[in-house]
């Protein structure tokens, strides 16, 4: 890990946002909901933008079927790009009992390699349009949907939620700038042979994940259109960022001397609410197994991030963004400022 010559990390002033929840929000919220509880009622007219139809389709590449290219009962919504560029639009103006030919070209970057840049044709035959019917938004939308018996009274359920979301990302955003502006303080030389050992970390992290879901990383890269080599000089600057801020809270947790109690190990290891076990048992495995300094590290590391943010000054988010527009004012115009002295805004 490299060296950090830690600069101030203690009483650093970060900006801070509000939580505020726009009326807007609540409204889309409550639109979401709407659209969720939808009816789609089968009519006898021409399918127009919005519209749903229920449709079978069968298609060919040069005459010949290909996998995944055919389907029964499967529900369109017309104006959206559910399949297809240019599918939707030539079923535009059709009604039940309707059977339309179908000329699309896949994608080049289509996911399915052996279809990419292909021409195909589908026979579509339409057995039902489906016309949306969204509920009245009033009191009764509330009460047959939902424990509130008021529309006022969901919207103002909404509000606490949206706001305690907002909460938490504003925290999570008010911590790691906590943190990184400790680490834009401090001097960190980080070699570039750890760099690159870190992203190539970070990428086969990425290809280990990918697997996970079933997915091939190289078919992952194809469709990203990089290669391996690529996709690491991606991750140069996210390696680079992290090594820096580990060796500022390992510096600032050897300057304020930070320990580990054996209580905190077993707090670490107790397990999520409503699982079972042994926090005493595991740590004991962790200990024969020559694994505590990493978890005593990663703990000191974590408290280090806490002291940083603790001693955190907040200010509001309109002053924090007016002091990174620092300027030297050459001429001292500015009362109460010396020729050649910094000033940032918001300093009276």
């Amino acid at each position: 890990r490299p060296a950090a010559e830690l600069g101030e990390y203690k009483g650093i002033e970060v900006g801070r946002a509000e939580p505020e929840v726009p009326a807007e929000a609540i409204d889309a919220e409550v639109e979401r909901m709407r659209e969720s509880l939808a009816a789609l009622d089968p009519v006898e007219r021409a399918a127009a933008e919005g519209d749903f139809l229920l449709i079978d389709y069968a298609g060919t590449i040069d005459g010949e079927p290909f996998e995944g290219g055919s389907a029964t009962d499967f529900l369109l919504e017309l104006g959206s790009e559910t399949l297809i560029e240019g599918f939707n639009e030539q079923l535009a103006g059709s009604s039940a009992g309707t059977a339309r030919t179908v000329a699309v070209t896949f994608p080049d970057d289509y996911g399915a390699e052996q279809l990419a840049g292909r021409d195909a044709s589908f026979e579509v035959a339409v057995k039902e349009v489906r016309e949306k019917r969204l509920p009245a938004l009033d009191d009764d939308f509330a009460a047959d949907n939902t424990d509130f018996d008021s529309l006022a009274a969901l919207r103002d359920d909404i509000e606490a939620r949206l706001s305690g979301q907002a909460e938490h990302r504003i925290e999570h955003q008010y911590h790691d700038a906590a943190i990184d502006a400790a680490v834009a303080n401090a001097t960190v030389d980080v070699p570039e042979e750890i760099v690159e050992a870190r992203a190539v970390e970070i990428w086969e992290g990425f290809e280990r994940s990918l697997r996970q879901r079933g997915m091939d990383p190289d078919a992952y890269l194809q469709i990203q259109g990089r290669d391996r080599d690529e996709a690491i000089a991606d991750a140069r600057g996210d390696a680079e960022a992290g090594l820096k801020r580990e060796a500022v809270l390992a510096a600032v947790a050897a300057a304020e001397a930070i320990e580990v109690g054996e209580d905190e190990l077993l707090e670490a290891l107790a397990p999520p609410a409503g699982r079972k076990g042994k926090p005493e048992k595991l740590l004991k495995r962790i200990r024969s197994d020559g694994r505590e300094p990493l978890l005593v590290e990663e703990i000191r590391m974590r408290k280090a991030a806490e002291l940083i943010v603790t001693e955190a000054k907040p200010i509001p988010m309109d002053r924090a963004e007016a002091r990174e527009k620092l300027w030297t004012p050459e001429s001292g115009e500015r009362a109460g400022t010396a020729a050649g002295e910094l000033w940032t805004p918001g300093d009276d």
